[in-house]
């Protein structure tokens, strides 16, 4: 094979590796819509303490059909509220979590999101108005929501563990 071959090969090469890396999702990308709820919140959790210690987070409108990264809680995705399961259940179920905290906190998460008119625990019940607190302080900016709300189940969880 001559030198212009070669380069022709090497080129064709390099965009064919180059498509298929663009065409893989992205190591630690988690992405949804900006909209928050509850369950939205608990799943990102669960997904950074229990399945990606590196897990990013990007948001886009509404109705946006995501094609980036791993999607969640969004239409299509295959980690999100179906067959009467909230989202963050789905999580648990998917990677097999068993810690206790994850369990719980999916648990609360399906009393909140999928049987919202139950009578619910004294305990879920004060965790639902926490992060509706966070969400209405921070519903301009979701990434402030998920660490506002990260830090809400974080001291729920370290002083439930505590007792």
């Amino acid at each position: 094979m001559g030198k212009q071959g070669t380069i022709i090969l090497c080129c064709a090469t390099a965009l064919s590796l180059m498509a298929a890396s663009c065409s893989k999702p992205k190591p630690h990308l988690y992405t949804t819509w900006s909209s928050m709820e509850f369950d939205k919140i608990a799943s990102a959790w669960i997904i950074k303490r229990y399945v990606d210690k590196d897990a990013q987070f990007k948001f886009y409108p509404k109705e946006t059909v995501i094609e980036e990264g791993t999607p969640f809680d969004v239409p299509g995705a295959e980690m999100l509220r179906e067959h009467g399961l909230a989202c963050s259940e789905m999580v648990v179920r998917k990677f097999k979590i068993t810690a206790p905290a994850a369990v719980t906190l999916a648990q609360m998460s399906h009393e909140i999101d999928v049987n919202p008119w139950a009578k619910h625990p004294p305990e879920t019940e004060q965790l639902n108005r926490r992060i509706v607190t966070v969400i209405r302080a921070n519903k301009e900016d979701p990434q402030k929501c998920f660490e506002a709300g990260f830090s809400v189940f974080d001291e729920f969880f370290l002083r439930d563990s505590k007792q």
